[in-house]
């Protein structure tokens, strides 16, 4: 299937991908991840959230469609899947919690995510762009060309299930 450069798509398929990253909280291997926490003073009802730190992080990987494969880059990007609440060993959650110096409100700190793994049919939305496939074998005056979706800070990647 052909997408014209520059127009918004959505594309559903199978998650491949050669290089991995670790979720922050479990360590599992990822093409991508949400990963949030809810920092809170004290676990009673007179206490106040501290902060809401989120991070995000995507490996580029290719989505297999049953038709020619699409490459989704690495930037920004918004997970529309319910994340699953995690208990991550201390150590972990201690290392987020770090980033921000907020070591301190471990136990009152509450965590979710979403991963995406190698293997997962996921549904992607985003801008196409074009790109030479110099890895693709062609003919002399024959130009391989690699399909990307991109996102941007004004049109995120969206990813969902």
């Amino acid at each position: 299937m052909s997408y014209d450069e520059g127009t918004e798509v959505t594309v559903s398929g199978i998650v491949r991908a050669d290089a991995m990253i670790a979720a922050p909280l479990t360590g599992e291997p990822c093409v991508a991840h949400y990963t949030h926490a809810r920092v809170w003073d004290r676990l009673d009802a007179a206490g106040s959230l501290v902060d809401d730190i989120v991070i995000t992080r995507l490996q580029p990987f290719v989505l297999e469609t049953g038709a020619d494969p699409i490459h989704v880059a690495g930037g920004t990007f918004f997970v529309a899947i319910k994340p699953r609440d995690v208990w991550p060993h201390p150590a972990d959650a201690a290392a987020v919690l770090r980033l921000r110096d907020l070591e301190r409100y471990l136990r009152s700190t509450f965590f979710d995510h979403v991963i995406v793994r190698r293997g997962d049919r996921i549904t992607v939305t985003g801008v196409v762009a074009h790109d030479v496939d110099l890895a693709a074998e062609h003919g002399y005056r024959d130009t391989a060309v690699l399909t990307r979706l991109v996102g941007y800070a004004g049109r995120p990647l969206t990813i969902s299930r």
